[in-house]
């Protein structure tokens, strides 16, 4: 009995605990090409975006900021639907989302998270 709750707190628990999601924008309403922001996390290992529009499209980026910009992870969809990604784990380093509809201009509500 003790040997079987040793696996499942190894196994399952503590994994699940050390996942965390973070989310940076939470159905606010965003300007169109306008990037929500994560700032610094220590542990990126994928993202999540979602907008409230029936047109366009949603992107979710991990990447660094400095020295340079370096782009570590995309993922984009249809709005209307989810953007996820899941990538090996990148330490300090950054997420951002953002909507596009061609120009179309205006404001959506936008919400994004990070995966560590």
């Amino acid at each position: 009995m003790i040997a079987v709750l040793a696996f499942i707190l190894l196994n399952v628990a503590i994994p699940v605990a050390q996942a965390a999601t973070y989310t940076y924008a939470n159905g606010v309403s965003t300007p169109e090409g306008q990037p929500r922001t994560s700032g610094l996390r220590s542990s990126v290992t994928g993202g999540s975006a979602s907008v409230q529009l029936g047109i366009g499209s949603v992107a979710v980026v991990t990447y660094y900021d400095y020295p340079g910009y370096s782009q570590v992870g995309f993922a984009s969809s249809d709005s209307g639907s989810t953007a996820s990604m899941t990538h090996a784990r990148h330490t300090n380093a950054h997420s951002k989302c953002y909507w596009s509809a061609h120009n179309v201009g205006g404001s959506a509500k936008l919400t994004c998270s990070v995966k560590s």
